[in-house]
C-alpha cells in the first residue's frame, strides 16, 4: 500500500472507491515496479530488490515449465509469505497457474509429513535449510520423504 501522493501509480483509495465494470481492467505497465522485497543482509547491508510485473511473470513461467506445473497441482509452502518463496508459491502460482497452496504456520519436518502427506501436496519448494532438516536428527530419514 502506498501512502501519500501516488505519482504515476494508482492510489489505493481510488481502487476501492471507483468501481469500473468487471470487464474493464486497469492498464498496467509491465515494466513498472510491482513489489519491493528486502534481502536479509547476510552478505552485507539489506537491500530493496525491485521486481516488475515482467520479472515476476518470467519467474512464474520458469516454475511452470521446469516443474511441469498443471492447474490443480498443490504446493506445500513452508516459507513465510513475506519471503519471495512464500509469496510466489502462496499467491502468484495459485493466481496465475491455478495451483493450490498449503501454508505451514511454522516449519517442522515431522509436521510437514504428518499433516500434509506428499500425495496431498507433492510439490514442496523451499530453501535448503528446510530440506536439510528432514534428514537430520530432528526429522530423521525414517520420515520417508520421496526424492
Amino acid at each position: 500500500m502506498l501512502r501519500g501522493d501516488p505519482g504515476g501509480h494508482t492510489a489505493y483509495r481510488s481502487l476501492i472507491e471507483e468501481r469500473p465494470p468487471a470487464h474493464e481492467l486497469p492498464k498496467v505497465n509491465a515494466d513498472a515496479v510491482r513489489m519491493i522485497l528486502y534481502t536479509s543482509g547476510t552478505t552485507g547491508r539489506p537491500k530493496g530488490v525491485l521486481h516488475s510485473h515482467n520479472s515476476l511473470h518470467a519467474l512464474i513461467c520458469q516454475i511452470r515449465e521446469h516443474w511441469m506445473v498443471e492447474p490443480g497441482d498443490r504446493f506445500l509452502v513452508p516459507s513465510p509469505i513475506a519471503h519471495i518463496g512464500g509469496s510466489i508459491y502462496a499467491f502468484e502460482c495459485p493466481l496465475l497457474l491455478g495451483t493450490a497452496a498449503v501454508l505451514m504456520d511454522r516449519w517442522d519436518p515431522k509436521l510437514r509429513y504428518d499433516s500434509c502427506a506428499p500425495s496431498a501436496a507433492p510439490m514442496s519448494p523451499g530453501r535448503h535449510r528446510f530440506w536439510n532438516s528432514c534428514s537430520t536428527r530432528r526429522g530423521g530419514p525414517e520420515l520417508g520423504f520421496p526424492t
